[in-house]
């Protein structure tokens, strides 16, 4: 065998190498961003769930404020009614004596 086909041959067999660690390589690669699709997506679905708890929570808090406004509502009312009939019942009570 020539002196340039044994350095061909010792070339083939180099590219070969890397060649074969390339390859390697570009699986790892896939896999990697096969995984970090995988998470983002995850990442994603994540948030619009919490998007939507928060959504469902924000309406649960406006009602329960429209809720709270109507009771404080009724309780000034029903504050003022009372108010009334103590201040009768102290004219009342000031007249018979």
């Amino acid at each position: 065998m020539s002196q340039a086909n044994k350095a061909l041959l010792v070339r083939l067999e180099n590219v070969q190498s890397e060649m074969t660690q390339l390859n390697h390589q570009h699986r790892e690669m896939k896999e990697r961003l096969k995984e970090e699709t995988r998470r983002t997506e995850e990442l994603k679905r994540m948030k619009r769930d919490l998007d939507e708890e928060r959504r469902l929570q924000n309406s649960t808090v406006e009602e329960l404020q429209k809720e709270m406004s109507t009771i404080v509502q009724g309780c000034e009312v029903s504050t003022e009614k009372l108010q009334l009939q103590v201040d009768e019942v102290r004219e009342k009570s000031h007249s018979a004596v």
